[in-house]
């Protein structure tokens, strides 16, 4: 995966915490109980939307000056956030062994969602990375 990086608008909210936004990316919206905490939600958050963007064809938004876009957040009272994610490439043929039961259950469970079983794999793959 190749990484880049986009610019989000850390606004501190009264109860404590942020809320994220990325001026280049307005579907990519989240928030933390702490900076911490909205960090890793906003990389989520922004890797899930450019997934998404690319499953559906559409090309990945073009990115604003960082040093013009920090400035205008800043402006607004948010605190301007270098945010680095992987953005997925193209891809590629890999071989793997498994238990041929478990073959057999990704097969069937694939198929019932209409899906590949690459595809399935795929899709279980991003939801555990996700909650790792």
């Amino acid at each position: 995966m190749a990484r880049a990086v986009f610019m989000a608008a850390f606004q501190p909210e009264d109860d404590g915490g942020f809320s994220v936004t990325f001026p280049d990316v307005p579907a990519a919206i989240t928030q933390g109980d702490d900076f911490e905490a909205a960090l890793l939600n906003a990389i989520d958050a922004l890797e899930t939307v450019l997934e998404e963007m690319l499953e559906r064809g559409e090309s990945l938004p073009q990115q604003s000056n960082h040093t013009k876009l920090a400035k205008s957040i800043t402006k607004s009272g948010a605190q301007a956030v270098a945010t680095p994610v992987s953005v997925p490439g193209h891809t590629i043929r890999v071989n793997v062994m498994l238990d041929e039961s478990l073959l057999g259950r990704i097969d069937r469970e694939a198929e019932a969602r209409g899906q590949s079983r690459s595809g399935f794999l795929a899709e279980a793959a991003k939801t555990l990375l996700r909650s790792a």
